[in-house]
């Protein structure tokens, strides 16, 4: 199939015609870089004409609709700007006849004056007052997200996470591995780690990773943000410390944990207890402390796993860098430590 010239990457073949459609003027965007500048992605910042600057994004057109919803209920998301610009194309129905879906979604949001990733401010930082205060607030927005569910499943129907479609996503996970690591094993002849990587996966207990994604009670389901990670954290610091929660995509109703496995992953084992205790209170949820910590603990292997199995599938699909066989031996090296 030919590729659409308006999907990414931006571009200057495809920059006027995207930025009428968003800003409503070609000219609007005067200049544009990937965000992050090393990584193969669809979000740009973009400097514009009348001055200023956003993010422009391409992604499902899921993210934009959660996005907006976020912002309407002060979740701290970005607010949107301009017009959402839909990519389409031509399938087929069951019965053969032509109708048309969208496939993505060009939009632009704010970007946060004086604000930077949080995974970038502990690369400066380490674990200083400045990020343990930004990881606190990160974490009670996190309780205001959960706790947000009614109002937005009356605005949008979300997927749910049930036990069967979560071991399917295990299950498939598992398999991206298998491929990914003999690609490795072909990219880099004798590599020594892939041999210890498959012992950790082996080693992987998925009846309690199915727990830290699902519950069947339904006073304990919420709003599942996903991929709560501190890179999709932008930390505001010109007064009082302010957290913004970006890449709205993936939302499903399920349980808690696996966002506060996302989040809580990159600090030290230490660090994370009280961030837990924060969020318990926070969202008033009752029981044991011990049984929490186990929950945290399966949480955070879980986001690594998930983590490097993202970075798998570019290994497989012939996408990938040196960047990508880097990131997969961290998160596969991260697992190991967790398990």
């Amino acid at each position: 199939m030919e590729e659409n010239p308006l999907k990414p990457p931006l571009r200057e073949g495809n920059l006027e015609i995207i930025s009428a459609k968003v800003f409503g003027d070609p000219k609007a965007i005067r200049s544009f870089e990937p965000m992050p500048k090393d990584r193969k992605t669809s979000t740009y910042r973009c400097g514009l004409q009348k001055g200023g600057q956003a993010v422009l994004k391409y992604g499902p057109g899921e993210e934009w609709k959660n996005q907006e919803i976020a912002t309407k209920l002060n979740l701290n998301a970005p607010k949107i700007v301009g017009q959402q610009f839909s990519i389409r194309k031509r399938v087929k129905t069951e019965k053969g006849e032509e109708s048309e879906i969208t496939e993505g979604v060009w939009f632009a949001m704010e970007l946060i004056p004086d604000s930077k990733p949080l995974n970038e401010l502990m690369n400066e930082e380490g674990v200083s007052t400045r990020v343990k205060q930004a990881f606190e607030e990160a974490t009670k927005l996190l309780t205001e997200i959960h706790g947000s569910l009614e109002p937005f499943s009356k605005q949008t129907k979300l997927p749910h996470f049930t036990k069967e479609k979560v071991i399917a996503e295990i299950e498939g996970r598992m398999q991206l591995f298998n491929q990914a690591l003999e690609k490795y094993d072909q990219i880099r002849e004798g590599n020594p780690e892939t041999k210890r990587w498959r012992s950790t996966l082996e080693n992987v207990d998925k009846d309690d990773l199915i727990h830290i994604f699902t519950t069947d009670a339904e006073d304990e389901k919420v709003l599942v943000r996903w991929d709560y990670k501190p890179d999709n954290l932008m930390v505001q610091h010109n007064g009082e410390l302010k957290v913004f929660s970006i890449d709205w995509r993936g939302l499903h109703v399920g349980a808690r944990w696996i966002d506060l496995g996302f989040l809580l992953s990159d600090l030290p084992k230490d660090k994370r207890s009280h961030h837990l205790e924060t969020y318990l209170k926070a969202s008033k949820v009752n029981g044991d402390l011990k049984e929490a910590l186990k929950n945290l603990q399966t949480a955070v292997a879980g986001a690594q796993l998930i983590h490097a199995s993202s970075n798998a599938s570019t290994v497989i699909n012939g996408t990938y860098t040196e960047y990508n066989l880097q990131r997969l031996s961290d998160h596969l090296s991260q697992l190991e430590q967790e398990l």
